[in-house]
Order: structure tokens, then C-alpha cells, then sequence
């Protein structure tokens, strides 16, 4: 059985774990972003919704959206 020193400490190992992934998560946003808005992108007429503080970003082509989200189950 965990005492809670070592609760404590798997908690912050958790939590931070997490932030690493959310912040991968965002760069990734943002990197397809820059990536298909750029002018010199060859495939036009791709749209992206970015919601970050909700977690997701959508984007939209040819009557598709896909949707990426950020989701963490305990």
C-alpha cells in the first residue's frame, strides 16, 4: 500500500507527464496549421479550426472534417 509521500509523488509525476503530452499536442495543432494556411502549400482549400482550450482541433477538406483531440481517461 502507497503511503501518501508516495501518493503525492506518483500524483506530480502524473500531472506532469500530462502537460508533456498536452503540450505536444498543441505544437502538433499549430504545426499543421502553419503547414496547410502556408500560401506555398500544394493541396488548397484545406480548412482548420484550432480549440485549443477545449482540447481539439478540427480541420476540414473535401466535405470531411476530421477532428484531433486530446483526451486523457483515468
Amino acid at each position: 500500500m502507497l503511503e501518501w509521500n508516495q501518493l503525492h509523488q506518483n500524483l506530480e509525476q502524473a500531472s506532469r507527464r500530462h502537460r508533456q503530452l498536452l503540450d505536444k499536442f498543441e505544437r502538433f495543432a499549430k504545426f499543421v496549421e502553419e503547414q496547410v494556411t502556408a500560401p506555398a502549400f500544394h493541396i488548397k482549400g484545406i480548412g482548420i479550426t484550432l480549440n485549443l482550450d477545449q482540447g481539439f482541433f478540427s480541420t476540414t477538406f473535401a466535405g470531411r472534417t476530421l477532428k484531433f483531440q486530446f483526451e486523457s481517461v483515468t
